[in-house]
């Protein structure tokens, strides 16, 4: 119940975001660790509303009214079952000329295992040592600096989790939230955005 109920917010949250003119929206959905360490049935379970889900939220006249691109990243080739990964990579390559917004949505992903690939990538490539060309290599070397990150579910002990984007989130603002992922919604995230707002970004200065 929890889980259907998270994918109904995603797909309202989603669309009041793009109609709200923010240009880029990710979403961690599922981490590795998630599929790792979690029940199989629960897993099992998951996986299947992730792979109705995909085709409900894609077919939503909106994603092409206002030429959302969608992307996928993360180490889900190597968990999802081939039906799965032939319906995400369509929904990939079918948005691929949209560019007013995109949405990302990270599945099976760590970033520490991105990392990784990326710099062995890198390191193939021999290209010159710098911050950006490394860049170049990641999953989400298309994604632009993260501004504002919310963190949902952190009770009392508000943390960071995963590795997140780490490419992308030197600078960003944090906005933890007690609240599940689940009972997210609209009024609440107009909230985390009016006190983004509110605050003086310095950058470093």
């Amino acid at each position: 119940m929890g889980y259907q109920e998270g994918a109904r917010v995603f797909k309202e949250i989603s669309h009041d975001i793009v109609n709200q003119d923010i240009k880029y929206f990710t979403f961690w959905a599922l981490s590795e660790d998630n599929l790792i360490k979690r029940p199989k049935m629960e897993i099992s379970f998951l996986l299947k509303l992730i792979e109705k889900g995909l085709k409900e939220f894609y077919t939503q006249p909106w994603i092409r009214e206002k030429e959302v691109a969608i992307h996928f990243y993360g180490n889900w080739r190597k968990y999802f079952n081939k039906k799965t990964i032939v319906e995400m990579d369509k929904i990939q390559e079918e948005t691929s000329k949209n560019n007013k917004f995109h949405l990302t949505v990270l599945l099976a992903y760590d970033g520490k295992v991105e990392l990784e690939e990326g710099v062995r990538s890198f390191v193939k490539s021999k290209d010159k040592i710098s911050f950006e060309n490394i860049k170049k290599h990641i999953w989400t070397s298309l994604l632009p600096e993260v501004d504002l990150v919310i963190r949902t579910g952190t009770e009392e002990d508000p943390h960071w989790s995963g590795n997140l984007l780490m490419f992308q989130t030197g600078y960003s603002q944090l906005y933890f939230k007690t609240d599940y992922w689940p009972d997210f919604n609209l009024k609440l995230l107009k909230k985390a955005l009016a006190n983004y707002e509110g605050r003086d970004r310095r950058v470093g200065k």
